[in-house]
């Protein structure tokens, strides 16, 4: 399904039964501008959250209820590639993130998924940078859980300087 400005007729969402396929440099210099977001959800269990603050070595309380602000964040690589099918990379990496609020708490038991817009995709030596805006819907609510203004980083070939791995 597409959503347009009933003013202009642009596309403003693009929401989608399966994962968007992007091509390479093009493909997401194509879609600047555009955002997606998968129709199905992630749901968050108790058991997640312990695994994260077990593996994290979180002092918060354990079998509470509330998500880990970081874990909350550590889904915006996920999500994204829940979105996008990425094809035409060696390798496609977490690069960081510019920006990140968590305006409301997510729960255990609540489901998320992640309306991503391509911001901008920026040329940098032997890669692309493409930022990408992520906004956590939380199903049923009107306001975001989080938003954050992420980076991921295309290398054409499989080994990307300075790091020494590999997907």
């Amino acid at each position: 399904m597409i959503m347009t400005d009933t003013q202009t007729g642009a596309v403003t969402l693009h929401v989608l039964a399966e994962k968007f396929a992007v091509r390479g440099r093009a493909g997401f210099q194509a879609n600047v501008g555009q955002e997606f977001v998968l129709d199905s959800w992630h749901l968050i269990t108790q058991e997640a959250i312990d695994a994260f603050e077990t593996a994290c070595e979180e002092p918060g309380a354990r079998g509470q209820p509330v998500v880990p602000g970081f874990m909350t964040l550590g889904l915006t690589v996920k999500l994204f590639f829940d979105t996008f099918d990425v094809q035409g990379f060696g390798s496609f990496l977490n690069y960081g993130v510019n920006r990140m609020r968590l305006p409301h708490p997510l729960m255990v038991g609540e489901r998320v998924r992640a309306r991503v817009k391509i911001m901008e995709v920026r040329e940098v030596s032997a890669a692309i940078d493409v930022v990408t805006q992520l906004v956590f819907e939380r199903d049923g609510a009107q306001k975001p859980v989080c938003w954050a203004e992420w980076i991921g980083r295309g290398y054409e070939t499989r080994t990307h300087p300075g790091q020494g791995c590999t997907p």
